[in-house]
């Protein structure tokens, strides 16, 4: 089981940001006068954050299945938001799709996993971590789908899984330089 590491980190984002979500009902100040927090994007973080540990647990048993229906739970919740849902939530559920596809993926389940994949991409903004993300799972899904071919004997569909993979891959690396480009355009895109 890998631990996600970087679902924390999006959670702690979400956090620091949430001063611009003003859109909504607030409660209170923040401490020394800083803005205000929505409550209702909060309770969906730590929402989300319970339904991923409860996934992460299902997983430590081996029950992928089970990880699935836990994340399920918050992918057909409502999303604060309503019809034109906020930002941070977008991103979780392109998060949690693309967890979901990687396990679906893991039992052989690869159109369901390519469902997800879909899923996620439609909510996961253009040129951004979480687009990249679901593109880079794609690929995972590929090379596992050559595996089982290579396992079967079935050379060529094998080389064709394997190509797409790389393909996906690509793309996925593409996205992230594209991201990092915008995000250190004094340094190049190169961090230095």
């Amino acid at each position: 089981m890998r631990r996600a590491w970087w679902r924390w980190a999006l959670v702690a984002w979400a956090l620091l940001v949430l001063g611009g979500c003003g859109q909504r009902v607030q409660e209170g100040a923040g401490a020394g006068g800083a803005p205000p927090v929505d409550t209702m994007l909060m309770a969906y973080l730590s929402k989300a954050r319970a339904v991923h540990r409860q996934a992460d647990m299902r997983e430590e048993d081996g029950d992928r299945k089970g990880a699935v229906a836990e994340l399920e739970k918050l992918v057909t919740t409502p999303v604060p938001g309503g019809d034109r849902p906020m930002q941070e939530a977008q991103e979780v559920l392109a998060d949690t799709h693309a967890r979901m596809a990687e396990l679906r993926g893991q039992m052989g389940e690869y159109d369901e996993a390519e469902r997800d994949i879909e899923r996620g991409l439609a909510r996961a903004p253009k040129v951004s971590f979480f687009e990249g993300h679901l593109i880079e799972i794609r690929g995972v899904i590929a090379q596992e789908r050559a595996r089982k071919l290579a396992a079967e004997g079935d050379k060529p569909g094998a080389e064709r899984e394997r190509r797409k993979a790389f393909e996906h891959f690509d793309r996925a690396v593409q996205i992230q330089d594209k991201v990092i480009e915008r995000l250190l355009p004094d340094a190049g895109g190169l961090g230095r």
